[in-house]
């Protein structure tokens, strides 16, 4: 039975606390969880367009406020959670993007993180509104 000596178990350590740092730095910021991030953009995205495309079939009519106000015909709460569900999952897609863009450094990372958190839950509001918007004007006319 053979004894190992201190400086290499110390040495062993060592590689083993470094692995597990690479692991972490790897799950922090790999080309997995961008796939997540992705992943919940898209899905945030998709939710704001099914909440904007039935609050406009259940407002056909009437005209929509741009960016905030009251409908004139209220949404139900199955409706408005859709809204919560893609803020949610936006939310979370841009923190990691965010996480990810922080080693280009943090002006980098500070426009990453507002383009991607307003583009999925904006884009979707504001081309379906207008659309809303253009075809009730066409309608009354």
């Amino acid at each position: 039975m053979t004894f190992a000596r201190p400086a290499l178990l110390a040495a062993t350590s060592q590689q083993n606390v470094q692995r597990q740092r690479h692991s972490l730095q790897t799950l922090r910021y790999g080309q997995g969880m961008i796939i997540v991030a992705v992943v919940l953009l898209v899905a945030g995205a998709t939710s704001a367009t099914a909440f904007n495309t039935r609050l406009s079939i259940l407002n056909r009519g009437h005209r929509l406020p741009w960016l905030s106000g009251r409908y004139p015909v209220a949404p139900p709460l199955r409706v408005r959670a859709l809204a919560g569900a893609a803020t949610g999952a936006s939310l979370l897609g841009a923190l990691i993007v965010s996480l990810h863009a922080e080693a280009s450094g943090p002006l980098a990372a500070a426009a990453v993180s507002g383009i991607v958190t307003v583009v999925p839950l904006l884009l979707p509001h504001v081309a379906i509104t207008f659309w809303h918007n253009k075809t009730t004007r066409a309608e009354a006319s």
